[in-house]
């Protein structure tokens, strides 16, 4: 790139880095946890704000713990242009997830502050609380609540495994109750919304593109289903007689697998990750078992047919088997379809830059989801290392960061001497 000059590679690996530094699982080759609001995360928001403070952004709180760094604008009564992703990770992570659009959104407003330029619009690096729901069960936290679909009272509802709720959390921490109700923003409050992620497949490193242009970001359900069968003696119970739950979940996993290939799209996912047998033991018919599903489709109307096929088997297997089921539903967000005027900048971008990239769509949830909710949107994929993604071997070339930082740069400029709301 010839134009765009002033993104430092040294700070982008330095920050990033630095914020690896902060985990709670730090031996070798047990990759990176930092779950919301521990000890671990704790410092790796107080290392950004330092970041932040020094390269002479304004930092602010908001009521859930979502951090802004700003660089105030000539016309500051305008809505803001924000950028920005996740700190916190999923257990046994890498050290790029969430934390690449962080140090991208920092590098970018820090070289734009130091060219001289000084853009109408206030432009933020925003750090979302909470992206990953590995802690409190529920993803998108902070944007969630910007988006006004978190209550106070589900903060109140939302426990970890601890037994900890989520305000008892942030009331330890000082976020303050009567603070919470300003978290949320209304259409107009943000002018538009840019987030860098490492892409989390291998489509851009397989065509060897250096950017994708997210147009849409799916829909997610995730659920999770308890199944009450008779727990007893493997040896003395005869198969015939048998309520064994795990039986009953290996089903419907099974099923679920089937009914999402049947489809024949490609957009159409469903994962089991997480599962609970009682009393876990090899001698036992297990008689409570709990599973989780992740059910993803960039069509809503082909997602809510596969669920419906999946719970009418998920009935009949577990009515055959004499078992009681039960499910709940933690989230379930709505595709997500990207700003066509903020896509055009980014291409046009890219273009003038001869930035190789494509379209393309994020089978994974982001915080902009949310916050297309309020705002409009769009993201910047950079290629990931064989598309592995939540697993220490996640991998992002500096040099891919840079470009795309450099994309973010122009892309956040031009956005923020934009006066028309």
């Amino acid at each position: 790139m010839k134009r765009i000059e002033g993104i430092s590679i040294e700070n982008i690996k330095e920050w990033l880095e630095g914020i690896d530094k902060f985990n709670a699982t730090p031996e070798q080759g047990a990759g990176t946890t930092r779950l919301v609001f521990s000890p671990e995360e704790i410092g790796a928001r107080d290392y950004m704000k330092s970041v932040m403070r020094e390269i002479g952004l304004t930092v602010e709180e908001d009521g859930i713990g979502n951090i802004f760094g700003s660089l105030e604008g000539t016309k500051p009564e305008l809505a803001p242009v924000w950028s920005g992703s996740h700190i916190d990770t999923v257990l046994h992570a890498g050290m790029f997830d969430g934390m690449t659009g962080i140090v991208a959104a920092v590098e970018a407003l820090r070289a734009i502050k130091d060219s001289g330029e000084r853009p109408q619009r206030t432009l933020k690096a925003v750090i979302f609380t909470s992206e990953e729901p590995t802690r409190f069960k529920n993803g998108c936290l902070g944007s969630r609540a910007m988006a006004g679909e978190l209550t106070y009272e589900d903060c109140e509802r939302l426990t970890d495994d601890q037994g900890i709720t989520l305000a008892k959390q942030m009331e330890m921490l000082g976020y303050r109750k009567e603070d919470f109700s300003k978290v949320c923003k209304k259409q107009g409050d943000v002018h538009a919304m840019v987030e860098l992620h490492i892409e989390q497949s291998e489509k851009l490193e397989q065509k060897n593109l250096q950017v994708g242009i997210v147009k849409a970001i799916t829909a997610y359900r995730t659920m999770m289903f308890h199944l009450k069968g008779k727990q007893d003696h493997a040896g003395g119970t005869m198969m015939s007689i048998r309520r064994d739950t795990v039986c009953a979940m290996a089903e419907i996993i099974s099923a679920a697998e089937r009914l999402a290939k049947e489809t024949g799209r490609y957009e159409t996912v469903a994962t089991v990750g997480k599962i609970d047998v009682y009393p876990n033991a090899t001698n036992i018919i297990s008689g409570d078992t709990s599973f989780s599903l992740d059910l993803r489709e960039d069509d809503r109307e082909v997602q809510m047919q596969v669920l419906g096929k999946i719970l009418d088997f998920a009935k009949k297997v577990t009515k055959e088997r004499g078992i009681q089921m039960s499910y709940e539903t933690f989230y379930d967000d709505l595709p997500a379809i990207a700003s066509p005027h903020i896509l055009s900048v980014i291409e046009d971008v890219c273009e003038k830059e001869n930035v190789t990239y494509q379209y393309m769509r994020s089978g994974a949830g982001h915080d902009s989801q949310l916050v297309s909710r309020f705002a409009p949107y769009a993201m910047i994929f950079i290629p990931c290392r064989e598309g592995i993604s939540h697993n220490p071997a996640e991998h992002a070339k500096y040099e891919d960061i840079v470009t795309g930082t450099k994309v973010l740069y122009e892309t956040l400029r031009q956005l923020a001497n934009e006066e028309v709301e």
